[in-house]
């Protein structure tokens, strides 16, 4: 799941100002499970988006960019989940956040740290438009980052049905961020030079990898550590020492052993203490 704080005073706290609707969206009105009776709907080729009609002109391009998502996701991964097409993104807005939604209530529990999630099990994916706890918006492009996060959550998971496995959390969502990294603006890229710089001088002590997912779960704290570039910086090593296709190594022998410490060996020939081993020596972490 993913976080976002930004303020950019161009939503209401309740929506976005009307305005005409771009083509490429049908009126449904009223969705099961979702609140409102003026939802709409845009289909494309992998993906199904649900959006309230005065949100439409702000979350257009974010639907018309779940394509390239969907690509990106594709190729990083190595495959396609076929099974679970199309995708579904639901687009909520800050005063009816996706916890609120009696579709999603039972699953979210209340919970609120998000700005979105992809729900196991199905092929939906809810995002929010703001953070309601702060009263804040999100800008298009971060809500784009979210879905980009989210799709891949989406791909991974039915592959790791029944994996419980120590490293299991922390590796989705290493390939989550890592993936999401890549619609960044150019200038917030992370890259292997820049990740070297940054872990310079990292400890080791540092590096609990289910402490700091934990960490930003939990709703009772405000601080976060910075989870985000050490999980990339897993995946970077990876890609550094087995080239950029390491991801889909590990995740075509997921298909095969459906358990992630027997994937790593299949695909790397290392466990995964081995390989922290190999993290720890390529960025000089003590």
């Amino acid at each position: 799941m993913r976080r976002r704080d930004f303020l950019l005073g161009v939503l209401a706290l309740g929506g976005v100002a009307r305005a005409a609707a771009p083509s490429g969206w049908t009126r449904v009105g009223k969705v099961e499970g979702l609140l409102g009776e003026d939802w709409s709907t845009r289909k494309s080729a992998n993906t199904l988006s649900y959006c309230r009609a005065a949100d439409i002109p702000y979350m257009d391009s974010v639907a018309a960019g779940l394509e390239k998502s969907f690509a990106a996701n594709r190729d990083f991964m190595g495959y396609v989940p076929s099974q679970l097409l199309p995708l579904e993104f639901y687009f909520c807005p800050m005063d009816q956040p996706a916890f609120q939604q009696p579709k999603f209530a039972r699953r979210l529990a209340g919970k609120t740290r998000f700005a979105g999630i992809a729900l196991g099990g199905t092929n939906m994916c809810c995002c929010n438009m703001g953070d309601a706890r702060l009263s804040r918006t999100y800008a298009p492009w971060e809500v784009d980052e979210t879905c980009r996060h989210e799709m891949n959550h989406l791909f991974a998971f039915p592959r790791f049905d029944g994996d419980r496995g120590p490293n299991v959390h922390w590796w989705l969502e290493a390939m989550a961020h890592t993936v999401e990294n890549t619609v960044k603006p150019r200038e917030s890229q992370l890259t292997p030079t820049v990740m070297k710089e940054y872990m310079r001088g990292y400890k080791a002590v540092d590096a609990n990898f289910q402490a700091l997912i934990g960490d930003r779960d939990n709703d009772q704290l405000e601080q976060y550590r910075d989870y985000e570039k050490l999980l990339i910086s897993v995946v970077f090593y990876l890609q550094e020492k087995f080239g950029r296709g390491a991801v889909a190594k590990i995740m075509a022998q997921q298909a095969v052993t459906g358990n992630l410490e027997q994937s790593f060996v299949g695909a790397l020939g290392l466990s995964s203490t081995q390989m922290e081993q190999g993290w720890r020596t390529f960025y000089g972490i003590r």
